[in-house]
């Protein structure tokens, strides 16, 4: 019987309900409900890449066929005898590709910068047992043990969140970066920083925030060693355990969130490693595998009605069964949200895995034809500021609109002097106005308070010329 490893809380952890993001907010008094979104006009498809890892040593040993082709860096040709199907996705890579080819080709580095600006930003690998998911999500097992530092074999969490730390690093607004790690087993939810915690946690919703696991432990980080040790600690408390296909199989769905907390925006970079589907296979008769490979299955199966629903255009507008599972409730914002999504798809060469392999590769080009709605997330204290400079625009823009008209009338002789000269006036006896009309040209430094004055002030003189 496998049972859970248990790691103490690390120092830098935040103990549940004190999650830095939400106090931060309230510092600002700026609540979490009034938190609003700025729209993208246009939709965004799914990006989906396939990587096929190379034959194992034992698939080598045994003279295993290999049936999967990559002719270019976008087509895939599964079959043999002829008998070949062919593919198309955004992106394909070989059995000989390195892992810095894997993090550059799918566009991971476009990714983090949509996430430092303020998008929900999610990548995630999905596939059968043994495809090379977590391999490609964060390296292989033997690059956490103790005194290995293979940097060639960092997969794309280590090497994300490296990029994202220089990014912010070469930037001047003061950002702060915090990380979440959970996992689903067998339909229970586990803090991977906190995992002494006695019970699950739940899954919550609101209309403000979405789903969201309540009272998870967040953890603020300032460089990579921090965020390596997060991670180390996260992946020893993970499910795992030696399988046919898999010496270290991983038996749950683990969600790294990395929250990218900016002065005005709040990004995220989500980084998903799915449990592998498989079927049951004659002599696993253990109760807890059974159960195990049950909950993984009904997981992946909701997933993909979830992704076929999406693409149908009939049933995209009507029910989208996300709450059937936690996986699907917490990847909500990412399949047919306001999310922008990369999957990965992993596949196995080999004839025996051919079934697996087809349905990896039929799941992956109906999800490349989601379309999601991206959003930057902004609070409302800059929707406040945004709303009044567009207010002090079109003030200013009346005011010059009457001071011509008043213009012209004084021309015609139309007795219109005595009003112009009072505005006049008015104007020149007001310099500080025209230093903070000036001023609120500079963008969003001018403080609320100020933008508030400058717009009664276009008021009062608006209806004065008026």
């Amino acid at each position: 019987m496998r049972g859970r490893r248990r790691r103490p809380v690390g120092q830098d952890c935040i103990q549940p309900g004190a999650n830095p993001l939400h106090q931060h907010q309230t510092n600002h008094q700026v609540p979490e409900r009034e938190k609003q979104r700025t729209e993208i006009q246009v939709e965004s498809n799914v990006v989906v890449a396939v990587r096929v890892r190379p034959l194992t040593e034992d698939e080598h040993n045994r003279g295993d066929e290999t049936i999967v082709y990559c002719p270019d860096q976008h087509s895939l040709l599964v079959g043999a005898s002829g008998q070949e199907r062919a593919f198309a996705f955004d992106v394909v890579l070989g059995p000989e590709s390195s892992q810095h080819a894997m993090f550059q080709e799918c566009g991971m580095t476009r990714l983090i910068d949509m996430a430092v600006q303020g998008f929900c930003c999610t990548v995630f690998a999905f596939g059968q047992t043994g495809s090379g998911k977590t391999y490609t999500i964060t390296g292989p097992h033997s690059l956490f043990l103790e005194g290995s530092h293979d940097a060639l074999l960092a997969g794309l969490m280590q090497r994300s969140l490296s990029y994202l730390l220089q990014l912010v690093g070469q930037s001047e607004e003061g950002f702060h970066l915090y990380a979440s790690y959970l996992e689903i087993y067998n339909e229970q939810v586990h803090d991977l920083l906190n995992p002494c915690l006695p019970y699950s946690l739940a899954v919550r919703g609101s209309r403000t925030q979405g789903f969201y696991v309540e009272n998870l432990s967040v953890v603020e980080f300032h460089n990579l060693d921090s965020f390596m040790r997060i991670l180390e600690g996260g992946m020893q408390n993970r499910q795992s355990s030696s399988h046919s296909q898999n010496e270290h199989s991983s038996r749950s769905h683990s969600i790294l969130t990395v929250h990218i907390k900016g002065m005005s925006t709040q990004g995220k970079l989500c980084v998903v490693d799915l449990a592998g589907s498989e079927r049951v296979r004659e002599g696993d008769s253990i109760e807890e595998l059974l159960e195990e490979t049950g909950n993984i299955n009904r997981s992946l199966l909701t997933l993909g009605k979830c992704i076929s629903s999406l693409v149908d255009p009939i049933k995209r507008n009507g029910h989208i069964p996300y709450r059937d599972s936690k996986l699907t409730k917490l990847l909500s914002d990412s399949l047919g949200g306001s999310g922008i999504t990369l999957m990965i798809a992993c596949v196995s060469p080999t004839l025996g895995n051919l079934q697996e392999t087809l349905n990896t590769l039929r799941y992956s080009s109906r999800a490349k034809r989601i379309k999601n709605r991206p959003m930057v997330k902004r609070d409302l204290r800059e929707k406040l500021v945004v709303s009044l400079q567009r207010e002090i625009c079109r003030l200013r823009q009346e005011n010059l609109l009457l001071q011509q008209h008043l213009s012209s009338a004084h021309k015609a002789g139309a007795g219109g002097s005595g009003l112009e000269a009072k505005y006049s006036g008015s104007m020149s006896s007001s310099p500080q106005h025209a230093k903070d009309v000036a001023g609120i040209r500079t963008g969003s430094s001018c403080s609320e308070t100020s933008l508030r004055s400058l717009l009664q002030e276009l008021m009062r003189e608006n209806d004065k010329l008026q």
